[in-house]
């Protein structure tokens, strides 16, 4: 292959848009931009001295960027193999126009409205994934901008997520033809104080992730909590004992978990066919007729010892279990 025409190749394609940040590294030289509108009744294949660039609706109007500057030989091959020419100047930093009409006069449809163009600033202090519905998805920094180029007018939809989590937002956008928006891109955040007065110093977790650790008798917020369904766990470092809480976060609410007030829950399922009485660690929380099921609350935490007996059969059934906060054991 022709070493020119192939890095030419390189060149040739189509941006849908570009982001200045300095983790992605600075933008190259620019170059030039081809706008095609194919005012035509057929689909159209544009390409450049027979390398193809893309194709074109009717009715519609496309953008090539990034193609270096000349005078350069075009060809639109429409789907019923009609080809039409033209040489036109390519000038760096600027858009050249061609517009494709049909051969008969007042059967070409009307000119398309013009492309806008929306730039995003992420406000927020994560990362983001963000994604123009019908475009690819693109990440943006905390702190960065980026431009989305070349975008049709009329309703769109934006989504944004934080990677990593279950986080997503949709943001319905209303883009006028030629318009330049800018929109400062944040997430939804509430908070969450969490008191301890366990006795110990526990270690905190957010979905998993490691949090500060929390002295006893002293407290501590998580600021910036994404919204929707969060799980919390602790645990003492001294005994070891867990600590469960699910919460459902709303934008801008603010939650509490006092870790002192966890209780373990305890459920028996009576199969035995005999009256049967539970004790916890030796005393007694209630009975439990034949074929009866019964759930046991504000139970201690930590490693507990439960013993059922049956009141006709004497015959004693135990188990060690931990009861941990927030969850049911059964």
């Amino acid at each position: 292959m022709n070493r020119a025409l192939f890095f030419f190749a390189l060149l040739a394609t189509s941006t849908v848009g570009c982001a200045t940040s300095s983790k992605l590294g600075a933008e190259g030289p620019p170059r030039a931009t081809l706008e095609v509108v194919n005012q035509t009744n057929y689909l159209q294949q544009i390409a450049l001295d027979g390398w193809t660039l893309g194709t074109i609706e009717r009715g519609k109007r496309a953008r090539f960027r990034r193609l270096r500057p000349g005078v350069w030989g075009f060809s639109a091959l429409s789907s019923v193999g009609a080809r039409t020419t033209r040489k036109i100047p390519l000038i760096r930093g600027q858009i050249a126009r061609w517009n494709l009409l049909p051969k008969e006069a007042g059967t070409e449809f009307p000119v398309p409205p013009g492309f806008a163009e929306i730039t995003l600033v992420n406000q927020a202090k994560r990362d983001l994934t963000v994604h123009l519905l019908g475009r690819p998805a693109q990440s943006l920094f905390s702190g960065d901008t980026l431009r989305l180029l070349d975008i049709e007018p009329g309703a769109r939809q934006l989504v944004i997520e934080v990677p990593g989590t279950s986080y997503h937002r949709e943001m319905p956008l209303t883009v006028d033809a030629k318009a330049t928006l800018s929109i400062d891109l944040t997430v939804d955040v509430g908070s969450i104080q969490i008191w301890n007065s366990t006795g110990e110093k526990v270690q905190l977790l957010l979905d998993g992730m490691v949090q500060p650790l929390i002295e006893n008798g002293t407290s501590h917020e998580l600021s910036d909590v994404l919204v929707g369904v969060r799980q919390l766990r602790a645990h003492g470092l001294k005994t070891g004992r867990k600590y469960y809480k699910t919460l459902s976060m709303d934008p801008n609410e603010k939650l509490s978990w006092d870790l002192s007030a966890s209780e373990g829950r305890l459920e028996v399922v009576n199969k035995s066919g005999d009256d049967v009485s539970v004790a916890v660690d030796g005393k007694d929380v209630g009975t439990l007729s034949a074929t009866q099921s019964r759930s046991f609350v504000d139970l201690p935490l930590g490693h507990r010892r439960v013993t059922a007996t049956g009141q006709s059969s004497r015959y004693q059934w135990t188990i060690n279990m931990p009861l941990q906060s927030g969850q049911s054991h059964r």
